[in-house]
């Protein structure tokens, strides 16, 4: 990247941590990365740890100290999620690029990365809609209503834009094509939700 970021990601940075510190985080990602295609074959409930820990390549028990359940798994691939679509806005976009085409870039990328590991996403989902307070979807509303509150500093949209409802609303749209397969309502759901916050 040759410009500054858009975005902070906070993460860990592997030059401060121990080497014990890395080969655990590397584990992790490795057994995140064997889930992840054994979700979407077989589904979510229908995979075993056995099968995750088969395809990681570690024994069943040592799943255990990675995860201490498979819903934490889960969590840490929706927290991978997160990282991804955050680094997306960093690598793809331009500080000069308008925080509207930022923000419908990101929306179309989320999208697109939901529809690929639909199970993944639809389990996710179904977890939100029973408990909206789940942090691993908060970091992506976060990450939204970062982009709209860059927006009104920038003086893009109007002062008294409330950042959280706008970003809160481009997520709820992201739900809504996802759940009904309604692809073509992006741009203008998009367009209802931002043209009336333009400065």
């Amino acid at each position: 990247m040759d410009h500054k970021p858009i975005i902070n990601i906070p993460s860990e940075d592997p030059a401060v941590l121990s080497r014990r510190e890395r080969k655990k985080r590397n584990q992790k990602f490795t057994i995140i990365r064997a889930a992840q295609p054994l979700f979407e074959e077989k589904g979510y409930d229908e995979t075993s740890v056995s099968e995750i820990a088969d395809a990681a390549d570690i024994s069943y028990a040592t799943f255990f100290n990675y995860f201490p359940t498979k819903d934490d798994l889960l969590r840490a691939i929706a927290h991978v999620e997160y990282e991804d679509l955050a680094e997306v806005v960093n690598l793809r976009f331009s500080p000069e690029d308008s925080v509207e085409t930022i923000l419908l870039g990101t929306l179309k990328e989320w999208l697109e990365d939901s529809l690929k590991n639909r199970k993944i996403s639809a389990r996710l989902l179904e977890i939100v809609m029973k408990d909206h307070e789940a942090p691993y979807i908060g970091e992506i509303e976060r990450l939204f209503i970062d982009l709209v509150r860059l927006g009104v500093e920038r003086g893009e949209f109007k002062e008294d834009t409330d950042p959280e409802v706008i970003g809160c609303l481009i997520c709820g749209l992201r739900q809504e094509i996802f759940i009904f397969d309604m692809e073509d309502l992006i741009e203008r759901g998009f367009r209802q939700i931002i043209d009336p916050i333009r400065a």
